[in-house]
Order: C-alpha cells, then sequence, then structure tokens
C-alpha cells in the first residue's frame, strides 16, 4: 500500500463548554464510549427528577480532561479511564474519590458481514487491509495498545483517531477494514460486526462528583444504583 498518513492528532474543543446549559443545569461530562447510555440516564433521572435539568457534555476523555483543567464548568466527570480521571481531577477539588462504576471490553471491529475476513489479531499485521486505533493517550488507544501487546502483535495501522466515535463512523462506511473499539460500540450500531481479540483486556470507568450540588449527588447515586446500572447493562456496560 505504499507510504500511509497516520492521523495521531487528538483534538482538544475546550472554548465554551457548558455555555449553553441553562444556569441551574447539572453539567454532566461524559467520555464519548458513554454517550448513548448516558443520553438514556439522563431521561431516566429528569422523568423522577422533574424540577432538574442535566446537562450532557460529551467528547472524548483526554479532551474532557483539557476542558476542565482550563476551567471549564462541570458538576459531574465520567470517564474511560483511571489515567485520564487523575489528570482532570488534578486541577479541581472534588467532594469524594473517583467511583468506577461500569466496565467494557474490546474487541476487534468490522463492517458488516466482514468483508476483509478478519478473523483475529493477527489481522492487524496484514499490509493490504485498512486498519485503524484510537490515539494514544485516548484511552481506547491505550487499550487498543494492551490488546495488541498481549497478543504480541505490531499493528500496521493506517489511522489513530482522536476519539471511538471516529473509529465507529469509518467503520460503519465501509472505510476501514478493522478497528479496536470497544464491544459496546459494535452492540449499538447495526452496521458493525465484532470479532473477538482472545485477549482480556478490561475497560474500566470512574465517576465522580465534583461540586456537591444536590443534583451532581442525586445524579451518581442514580449511576450507581440499581436502575442506573441496569440502564448501563442495556446499552452493553459491565459491572464495575
Amino acid at each position: 500500500m505504499g507510504i500511509r498518513a497516520i492521523v495521531v492528532g487528538v483534538v482538544l474543543a475546550v472554548a465554551g463548554v457548558g455555555c449553553s446549559a441553562p444556569d441551574d443545569a447539572t453539567v454532566v461530562s461524559v467520555a464519548a464510549s458513554l454517550g448513548p447510555a448516558f443520553e438514556e440516564l439522563q431521561k431516566a433521572y429528569e422523568r423522577a427528577n422533574p424540577e432538574s435539568t442535566i446537562e450532557l457534555n460529551i467528547a472524548g476523555s483526554v479532551t474532557l480532561a483539557e476542558q476542565i483543567i482550563a476551567g471549564a464548568p462541570v458538576d459531574v466527570l465520567a470517564l474511560a479511564d483511571m489515567a485520564s480521571m487523575d489528570r482532570a481531577l488534578g486541577s479541581v477539588d472534588t467532594t469524594g474519590p473517583a467511583i468506577t462504576f461500569a466496565s467494557n471490553s474490546m474487541v476487534i471491529g468490522v463492517p458488516r458481514g466482514n468483508p476483509a475476513a478478519v478473523t483475529s489479531l493477527s489481522d492487524f499485521a496484514r499490509s493490504e487491509l485498512f486498519l485503524g486505533a484510537c490515539a494514544i493517550p485516548v484511552p481506547c488507544g491505550v487499550y487498543a495498545r494492551q490488546v495488541f501487546d498481549a497478543a504480541g502483535v505490531v499493528p500496521d495501522l493506517d489511522t489513530q483517531e482522536a476519539d471511538v466515535r471516529a473509529l465507529v463512523v469509518k467503520l460503519d462506511s465501509g472505510d476501514l477494514d478493522a478497528a479496536i473499539v470497544y464491544a459496546t460500540d459494535v452492540s449499538a450500531l447495526s452496521g458493525i460486526d465484532g470479532v473477538a481479540t482472545g485477549v482480556d483486556v478490561i475497560a474500566e470507568y470512574p465517576i465522580v462528583d465534583v461540586t456537591g450540588t444536590p443534583d451532581s449527588v442525586r445524579f451518581v447515586e442514580f449511576v450507581l444504583s440499581a436502575e442506573g446500572q441496569s440502564i448501563l447493562g442495556d446499552f452493553g456496560f459491565g459491572a464495575p
């Protein structure tokens, strides 16, 4: 395939976060892979608390950490790895420690029907395929490197994306033959199939109440509750 262009930049959308939120809204910053599940959590919470408004800010974990470091307002923070959480919390005071509230697994995502016949991680060394992963230090990129390292595979990647949503879009459109994504991404889209990696790498998701307002406290409690965990399970997330 010749020399390939590898996209490694992480886009940091820092300015203006939460500016459109109502003054009394609780801003919940959420990692991209959690987006659909938290949209359902938001609806369920607001149904149970009609006087409350939850404003979701969905982006990559690294981007969210940079936003907080830059002073963006946030009441609750839910990320895809503890490294990003530790970086974010180095610049703010919180009401308590971050708590792991969900888990995920890593799979090989392929377009529906698997036209390139990808069967294992060893296929990531095939130069004729168009292959992707997230960039480091994005959590899905860190987890992907753990997957490759555990399998002893040196991947021949064509693209390294700034968040998992970009990989999913390219898989869904057929622009990539395979990519390392979260299992929840595969279950969320009919245009993507999953192939097992054969290694055990688990993504762990931490959440923290930043401001300690009544709604931020209640929302975190709701995420950790049986109902909240059931909603997360419906979207394919495992127990912490």
